[in-house]
């Protein structure tokens, strides 16, 4: 959570950074840090969710006569997972990006932007499969878990605040969705207009406030602190 919150104080540095010399030339550093570090990084927040769902199965003694219900498999699956949403997202950031500080407005600079934005999508869109997944998963741990652990105050932080920074993820990842669509059928279309990430309140409201609400609740309630000590 640590590395979360200080990498995209990063990202917005970058970008601050970016508009303020929009001017320049050799701004493709900068801008790409921006994209990288905002897009990217809320992976570990949603690190901290599957490793806290996996001690919570452990603790809470959920039958495992499932493999899918064995504590590994709850954290490393899913963190494998958004290992390869954050490489296929990277890439398309990283084609998306170069196209996007090109000087060239040629068709090919077009066709290599709108490429880029796709593959974004691609992988957001199986970020936000393998989150859903994980929610079913969390409720069914919820439910099978021995009932004396579950009915703990901690167990019902740690699960309220599971679900609340899943759900301020998952509106942040259906808004970079939607914002990298437009932008595609925008370089296609050549409409103008601003989408909806170019669009400043709508932008904090659904990244950055995002960011913030989900990785709150994990500072309010520390899985360190509300997780029983192994003996």
């Amino acid at each position: 959570l640590v590395i979360a919150a200080w990498a995209e104080g990063g990202g917005y540095a970058a970008a601050v950074h970016t508009v303020r010399k929009d001017c320049e030339a050799d701004l493709f550093d900068s801008f790409l840090a921006a994209q990288v570090l905002i897009l990217l990084i809320p992976n570990f927040v949603e690190a901290t969710m599957y490793t806290t769902a996996a001690k919570i199965s452990a603790f809470g003694q959920v039958p495992r006569k499932h493999f899918w219900l064995r504590p590994a498999f709850v954290s490393w699956f899913y963190i494998v997972s958004d290992i390869v949403t954050i490489i296929v997202q990277a890439i398309g950031i990283g084609i998306w990006g170069s196209a996007r500080t090109d000087d060239d407005d040629g068709e090919d600079t077009k066709q290599q932007a709108d490429v880029g934005a796709w593959i974004v999508v691609a992988g957001l869109i199986l970020q936000i499969i393998s989150q859903s997944i994980f929610f079913l998963e969390a409720l069914y741990i919820q439910y099978r878990m021995d009932k004396g652990y579950q009915r703990l105050p901690e167990t019902r932080a740690l699960f309220f605040a599971n679900y609340w920074t899943w759900g301020f993820l998952q509106i942040r990842n259906i808004y970079r969705l939607v914002a990298f669509i437009q932008r595609s059928v925008a370089d296609n279309t050549d409409t103008g207009g601003a989408g909806a990430a170019e669009i400043q309140p709508v932008f904090f409201i659904f990244e950055a406030l995002m960011i913030v609400m989900s990785i709150l609740m994990f500072a309010i309630y520390p899985p360190g602190y509300l997780l029983p000590r192994a003996s």
